[in-house]
Protein backbone atom coordinates (compact mmCIF):
# COMPACT_ATOMS: atom_id res chain seq x y z
CA UNK A 1 0.00 0.00 0.00
CA UNK A 2 2.65 2.32 1.09
CA UNK A 3 5.08 4.17 -1.72
CA UNK A 4 7.74 6.45 -1.63
CA UNK A 5 10.95 7.15 -3.01
CA UNK A 6 13.97 7.65 -0.94
CA UNK A 7 17.49 8.12 -0.20
CA UNK A 8 20.19 5.92 1.48
CA UNK A 9 19.25 7.01 4.97
CA UNK A 10 15.73 6.91 4.70
CA UNK A 11 13.56 4.75 6.55
CA UNK A 12 10.22 5.30 6.61
CA UNK A 13 7.45 3.53 9.61
CA UNK A 14 3.68 4.04 9.36
CA UNK A 15 2.04 3.69 12.50
CA UNK A 16 -1.74 4.56 12.94
CA UNK A 17 -2.46 4.60 16.29
CA UNK A 18 -6.70 4.36 17.43
CA UNK A 19 -6.39 5.30 21.07
CA UNK A 20 -9.47 6.26 22.42
CA UNK A 21 -11.03 7.31 26.02
CA UNK A 22 -13.95 5.22 25.50
CA UNK A 23 -12.65 1.57 25.85
CA UNK A 24 -12.37 -0.32 29.16
CA UNK A 25 -10.58 0.76 32.35
CA UNK A 26 -7.32 0.04 30.68
CA UNK A 27 -8.33 3.29 28.42
CA UNK A 28 -8.38 6.76 30.84
CA UNK A 29 -10.06 9.61 29.51
CA UNK A 30 -7.14 11.57 30.16
CA UNK A 31 -3.55 11.37 30.46
CA UNK A 32 -0.50 11.85 28.54
CA UNK A 33 0.84 10.35 25.45
CA UNK A 34 4.78 10.80 24.87
CA UNK A 35 6.30 10.34 21.35
CA UNK A 36 10.00 9.61 21.22
CA UNK A 37 11.65 11.38 18.47
CA UNK A 38 15.11 11.36 19.24
CA UNK A 39 17.39 8.97 17.66
CA UNK A 40 20.91 9.05 19.85
CA UNK A 41 18.84 8.88 23.35
CA UNK A 42 16.51 5.73 23.05
CA UNK A 43 15.20 4.75 25.03
CA UNK A 44 13.20 6.98 27.25
CA UNK A 45 12.07 5.94 30.96
CA UNK A 46 8.51 7.32 31.89
CA UNK A 47 6.98 6.75 35.24
CA UNK A 48 4.01 8.28 36.43
CA UNK A 49 4.71 6.67 40.31
CA UNK A 50 2.37 3.32 39.50
CA UNK A 51 3.64 2.44 35.76
CA UNK A 52 6.80 2.17 34.54
CA UNK A 53 7.51 2.50 30.53
CA UNK A 54 10.27 2.19 28.27
CA UNK A 55 9.98 4.03 25.23
CA UNK A 56 12.32 3.45 22.29
CA UNK A 57 12.56 5.67 18.98
CA UNK A 58 10.08 6.43 17.18
CA UNK A 59 7.90 4.75 19.57
CA UNK A 60 4.55 6.34 21.20
CA UNK A 61 2.96 5.29 24.48
CA UNK A 62 -0.26 4.48 25.42
CA UNK A 63 -2.45 7.03 27.38
CA UNK A 64 -0.80 7.55 31.17
CA UNK A 65 -2.80 8.18 33.58
CA UNK A 66 -1.88 11.35 35.39
CA UNK A 67 -2.88 13.44 38.08
CA UNK A 68 -2.11 16.62 39.68
CA UNK A 69 -0.69 15.38 42.96
CA UNK A 70 1.80 12.48 41.51
CA UNK A 71 4.64 13.71 38.31
CA UNK A 72 5.62 11.86 35.80
CA UNK A 73 9.10 11.54 35.37
CA UNK A 74 10.39 11.13 32.06
CA UNK A 75 14.80 10.20 31.59
CA UNK A 76 16.82 9.45 28.48
CA UNK A 77 18.23 6.36 29.52
CA UNK A 78 22.37 7.77 28.49
CA UNK A 79 21.35 10.39 31.50
CA UNK A 80 21.78 13.49 29.31
CA UNK A 81 17.73 14.35 29.72
CA UNK A 82 15.46 14.55 32.23
CA UNK A 83 12.25 16.33 33.88
CA UNK A 84 8.91 15.78 35.91
CA UNK A 85 5.77 17.11 34.96
CA UNK A 86 2.63 18.00 36.40
CA UNK A 87 -0.55 17.69 34.32
CA UNK A 88 -3.78 18.83 35.97
CA UNK A 89 -5.84 16.34 34.07
CA UNK A 90 -7.72 18.94 32.27
CA UNK A 91 -5.39 18.71 28.85
CA UNK A 92 -7.30 15.73 26.97
CA UNK A 93 -4.79 13.19 26.86
CA UNK A 94 -2.10 16.29 25.25
CA UNK A 95 1.15 14.37 23.51
CA UNK A 96 4.37 14.88 24.71
CA UNK A 97 6.60 15.36 21.84
CA UNK A 98 10.76 14.44 22.89
CA UNK A 99 13.10 15.48 19.69
CA UNK A 100 16.13 17.19 19.07
CA UNK A 101 19.36 15.38 19.80
CA UNK A 102 21.47 14.86 23.00
CA UNK A 103 25.07 15.58 20.99
CA UNK A 104 23.64 18.60 18.14
CA UNK A 105 20.71 20.70 19.35
CA UNK A 106 20.17 18.98 22.94
CA UNK A 107 16.96 16.67 23.36
CA UNK A 108 13.84 18.88 24.46
CA UNK A 109 10.33 18.41 24.77
CA UNK A 110 7.04 19.87 23.38
CA UNK A 111 3.41 19.72 24.18
CA UNK A 112 1.39 19.17 21.37
CA UNK A 113 -2.24 20.23 22.37
CA UNK A 114 -5.68 19.01 20.59
CA UNK A 115 -6.89 20.43 17.56
CA UNK A 116 -10.62 22.28 19.23
CA UNK A 117 -11.46 23.14 15.49
CA UNK A 118 -14.87 22.65 14.36
CA UNK A 119 -15.06 19.48 12.02
CA UNK A 120 -18.19 19.82 9.80
CA UNK A 121 -20.15 16.49 8.61
CA UNK A 122 -17.47 14.41 6.24
CA UNK A 123 -14.49 16.07 7.25
CA UNK A 124 -11.25 14.85 8.82
CA UNK A 125 -7.95 16.67 9.99
CA UNK A 126 -4.02 16.53 9.15
CA UNK A 127 -1.47 18.40 11.07
CA UNK A 128 2.72 18.03 10.32
CA UNK A 129 4.90 17.59 12.88
CA UNK A 130 8.99 18.29 11.77
CA UNK A 131 10.66 16.52 14.42
CA UNK A 132 14.14 15.63 12.67
CA UNK A 133 17.66 17.09 13.94
CA UNK A 134 19.53 19.09 11.57
CA UNK A 135 16.60 19.31 9.15
CA UNK A 136 15.14 22.37 7.16
CA UNK A 137 11.59 22.11 6.59
CA UNK A 138 9.24 19.30 4.94
CA UNK A 139 5.64 19.99 3.31
CA UNK A 140 2.73 18.15 3.86
CA UNK A 141 0.79 17.20 0.72
CA UNK A 142 -2.88 15.77 0.73
CA UNK A 143 -4.00 13.88 -1.80
CA UNK A 144 -1.03 15.65 -4.05
CA UNK A 145 -2.15 18.92 -3.42
CA UNK A 146 0.72 20.36 -0.56
CA UNK A 147 -1.20 22.51 1.91
CA UNK A 148 1.04 23.57 4.94
CA UNK A 149 4.80 22.99 6.18
CA UNK A 150 6.59 22.48 9.31
CA UNK A 151 10.19 23.69 10.62
CA UNK A 152 11.83 22.17 13.00
CA UNK A 153 10.41 21.63 16.49
CA UNK A 154 7.24 23.33 15.36
CA UNK A 155 3.26 21.24 14.61
CA UNK A 156 1.83 22.98 11.42
CA UNK A 157 -2.09 23.81 12.09
CA UNK A 158 -4.69 21.19 10.96
CA UNK A 159 -5.69 21.06 7.76
CA UNK A 160 -9.52 19.40 7.10
CA UNK A 161 -10.06 17.50 4.14
CA UNK A 162 -12.96 15.17 2.90
CA UNK A 163 -13.19 11.77 4.89
CA UNK A 164 -12.49 8.71 3.20
CA UNK A 165 -9.42 7.82 1.67
CA UNK A 166 -6.55 9.96 1.86
CA UNK A 167 -3.13 10.23 0.34
CA UNK A 168 -0.61 11.93 2.68
CA UNK A 169 2.79 12.55 1.27
CA UNK A 170 5.82 14.58 2.65
CA UNK A 171 8.38 16.18 0.70
CA UNK A 172 11.70 17.49 1.60
CA UNK A 173 11.36 21.61 1.02
CA UNK A 174 15.29 21.70 0.70
CA UNK A 175 15.31 18.85 -2.00
CA UNK A 176 12.36 18.96 -3.31
CA UNK A 177 12.61 14.63 -2.26
CA UNK A 178 9.20 12.83 -1.68
CA UNK A 179 10.61 11.42 1.79
CA UNK A 180 7.15 9.55 2.51
CA UNK A 181 3.55 8.94 0.83
CA UNK A 182 0.84 6.41 1.65
CA UNK A 183 -2.93 6.37 1.68
CA UNK A 184 -5.23 5.68 5.12
CA UNK A 185 -8.64 5.62 5.95
CA UNK A 186 -9.53 9.40 7.70
CA UNK A 187 -12.90 8.85 9.32
CA UNK A 188 -15.30 11.43 9.53
CA UNK A 189 -14.64 13.98 12.82
CA UNK A 190 -10.93 12.31 13.04
CA UNK A 191 -7.44 13.83 13.44
CA UNK A 192 -4.16 12.86 12.30
CA UNK A 193 -0.67 14.12 13.43
CA UNK A 194 1.86 12.98 11.22
CA UNK A 195 5.44 13.23 13.00
CA UNK A 196 9.12 13.16 11.21
CA UNK A 197 11.54 11.94 13.31
CA UNK A 198 14.85 11.27 13.85
CA UNK A 199 18.30 12.81 12.12
CA UNK A 200 18.37 14.44 8.66
CA UNK A 201 20.99 12.80 6.37
CA UNK A 202 21.30 10.01 8.73
CA UNK A 203 17.95 7.86 9.47
CA UNK A 204 14.41 8.88 10.23
CA UNK A 205 10.95 7.61 10.42
CA UNK A 206 7.53 8.75 9.68
CA UNK A 207 4.95 8.10 12.37
CA UNK A 208 1.26 8.93 12.08
CA UNK A 209 -1.12 9.44 15.06
CA UNK A 210 -4.43 9.02 15.63
CA UNK A 211 -5.95 11.79 18.30
CA UNK A 212 -8.04 10.59 20.85
CA UNK A 213 -11.36 10.80 20.67
CA UNK A 214 -13.58 11.92 24.42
Amino acid sequence: MSQFSKPNWFTTLLLVLAVTGCGGSSSPKTGLRVINAVLDSAPFQISNGSENISLGFAEISEIIPVNNKEPVSIKAQDGNFSFNLILTGEENSPLMLLYGSSSISGTKAKLLEHSDIKLHSGQAAVRIVNAVENSDEFKLLLNNAAVTSSPFGAPSEFKTVAAGNLKISVTDSLTETTVFSSEIETPEGQFYTVVLAGEYNLFFKTVIIKQPTS
